[in-house]
């Protein structure tokens, strides 16, 4: 066969001993190839040479090799070799999809995992693929689809029926997420992870009680385990309990005081409550043991940021600035520490270094008009109306049909005494938004400026024609005179 006669013997010994423990399809499924035995065939009948499928083994084993050393495309490329060459070779396609996956090409992983059911629609591996693919793109109920199967191909796979609760969880099917569980808890009933999801979907019902009977049955059952303190503090969290998350935190963290993520959740829980002070003790502790974790430091420079909002401390103000600025250096494109710094600037009064700090967000069309905003206001401030004006006009052509953009643009011009834009800003927000008493006050202004006293007139009579009135007292006793009940 092919295969033997193209690989060496070194190569064959790897292939051989790879065999045991890279899941090699089964003989089973694709029995030995015989040599074609030559029969005299009946005319009327077609005789056609089976297909050699040594050759698709053999291009399955080179990716198996491939996939293991991390060589993630040559691998994709030789398990799509060996499906060429045996389009039944259901794990070809199986790895095939598992690798697109993995290098973030999605649609790719989904059309190799449709190949692959198309040759058994129960193939538990591509449904699997399947079912994480829906879920990384919010498509839940599809998801679930796929789980469904799972558990109804492979009823002792304990994961899919997690998956199949969380996707229901997930797509705000509580009812078929609890059944789910109850379901799987009457097979596995002290299995951690079903509880733990038994927990949050019944407090997802807002079913308190009992939803913290299922985390503090975990507690029960595995005191020293991590999931039923966390669960039921995330209850108290969901209930705006604090003070009871914090003592669930701390009684587990007497148990294992070497837990860094609950202690991180411990920090989180002080920052959500506004006890700023533990937080920032909390986050210190962390970040003398992780110090390459740029969360926590992003996490302590929040902490210090809240406590200067709260206390007006310069210094608080000045601690966030160094943990969000060391956050930025190993990250420069973090936009939210770039967001933060440029705020902690401002309140510096550092205007001139918050405007270059705005400036490295412009890219951003989702916050653009917002960013051009801020930039002019610091501009302003910092006595530098021109350059206000020119990101007011940036700001204004994010949303040509935002009619606040064009008055506030109107605002600038007429500071700067350019009437005759000003007046057309106004006009353009009055066309959008003709009830705006207020654009009509200030195109009146522009209009006495210009000495334009006629429209002038019109524009404040308008303002007086859209401002609800008063209604008039009987007599002037009754203006000063409270009512009685």
């Amino acid at each position: 066969m092919k295969f033997f006669l193209r690989a060496p013997l070194a190569l064959l010994f790897l292939i051989t001993a790879s065999c045991a423990t890279l899941s090699a399809p089964s003989h089973k499924d694709h029995p030995p190839m015989r040599a074609a035995q030559k029969e005299k065939q009946p005319e009327s009948v077609t005789y056609e040479e089976p297909k050699d499928r040594s050759e698709a083994y053999y291009h399955y084993m080179l990716g198996l090799i491939d996939e293991h050393e991390g060589r993630y495309d040559k691998a994709i490329k030789q398990f799509k070799e060996a499906a060429g060459n045996d389009d039944k070779l259901i794990q070809a396609f199986e790895r095939a999809s598992a690798l697109e996956l993995r290098m973030g090409r999605v649609n790719k992983s989904k059309d190799l995992a449709e190949r692959g059911l198309s040759i058994d629609p129960d193939y538990v591996p591509c449904l699997i693929i399947l079912g994480a693919i829906h879920s990384s793109l919010n498509e839940y109920e599809d998801a679930a689809k796929y789980f469904k199967r799972i558990i109804t191909a492979a009823p002792d796979r304990k994961d899919a029926w997690i998956y199949l609760a969380v996707a229901y969880l997930k797509s705000g099917m509580n009812k078929e997420a609890l059944e789910t569980l109850n379901e799987y808890e009457d097979k596995y009933p002290k299995d951690v992870m079903g509880l733990y999801y038994k927990g949050r979907v019944l407090a997802h019902l807002k079913e308190w009680e009992k939803g913290k009977e299922a985390f503090e049955s975990i507690i029960k059952i595995y005191p020293d385990y991590s999931k039923g303190y966390e669960g039921l503090a995330w209850l108290y969290r969901a209930q705006k309990k604090f003070d009871k998350a914090v003592e669930v935190y701390k009684k587990y963290l007497e148990k294992a005081p070497q837990d860094e993520e609950m202690k991180a959740k411990l920090a989180e829980t002080y920052l959500v409550m506004e006890s700023f002070d533990n937080a920032v003790n909390q986050y210190e502790e962390l970040v003398d043991k992780e110090p390459d974790d740029m969360n926590l430091h992003f996490r302590l420079g929040l902490s210090h940021l809240r406590q200067a909002a709260v206390t007006g401390r310069q210094e608080e103000y000045e601690k966030a600035l160094d943990q969000f600025q060391l956050v930025r250096a190993n990250d420069p494109g973090n936009s939210k520490a770039t967001y933060y710094i440029a705020n902690i600037f401002e309140h510096l009064n550092l205007f001139d270094e918050a405007i270059e700090t705005w400036k490295l967000l412009l890219n951003d069309e989702r916050t653009k008009r917002d960013v051009c905003l801020k930039i002019s206001e610091l501009y302003e401030k910092s006595g530098k109306p021109q350059m206000s004006l020119q990101y007011a006009k940036e700001a204004s052509k994010t949303d040509p049909s935002d009619p606040e953009l064009h008055f506030y643009l109107g605002l600038l011009q007429n500071k700067l005494h350019r009437e005759e834009e000003a007046r057309d800003s106004f006009l353009k927000a009055i066309s959008l938004r003709p009830e705006d008493e207020k654009y009509h006050f200030y195109l009146g202004v522009v209009y006495e400026r210009m000495k334009l006293y006629d429209k002038c007139v019109e524009a404040m009579q308008k303002v007086i024609d859209i401002t609800p009135r008063t209604p008039t007292p009987s007599t002037t006793s009754d203006i000063f005179t409270p009512k009685r009940a």
